[in-house]
């Protein structure tokens, strides 16, 4: 029984090694791929996209380990100036990276649906687009809390 214990904390340990070492490829990839928001919210980085209309257009993401629970949480990404390029797919493109980092790494995201005040985007509108990406509602109890595992 003492070999059966020790054998299981071993493996859980193992697991617990792997999964933080496939976030930490998946963070290291995604900062490599973005920059640092000087004017943003601790963790905000920025996706440069190109000019239009003499503005710089902009994809800002926010998203971290969630080390209780094992995968990524997403916080926001968001278009911007919002009114000038989005509707461009950026944010979509934007996504596409990182939903490729994350299967490539084996690693789920997970994320609450917030819009940011544009006219253009409710939370049900939000969630059609997350679903694109392959995200999932999997508590009924939260209809806004969306998850993706790895494909």
């Amino acid at each position: 029984m003492k070999l059966l214990r020790e054998y299981i904390r071993r493996s859980l340990r193992e697991q617990a090694e792997d999964s933080q070492s496939s976030l930490n490829a998946f963070i290291g990839e995604y900062e490599s791929l973005s920059r640092p928001n000087p004017m943003g919210a601790p963790g905000d980085r920025y996706w440069y996209m190109g000019k239009m209309d003499g503005n710089h257009c902009l994809v800002i993401t926010n998203l971290h380990i969630d080390k209780s629970r094992g995968n990524i949480k997403f916080n926001n990404i968001q278009t911007v100036p919002p009114d000038i390029c989005e509707g461009q797919r950026f944010a979509s493109k934007v996504m596409d990276q990182i939903t490729s980092i994350a299967d490539k790494n084996g690693v789920a995201l997970r994320l609450d649906v917030m819009p940011f005040g544009q006219k253009s985007l409710g939370v049900e509108d939000l969630k059609s687009w997350y679903g694109r990406s392959g995200f999932k509602n999997t508590d009924e109890d939260y209809d806004t809390l969306l998850t993706r595992d790895p494909q």
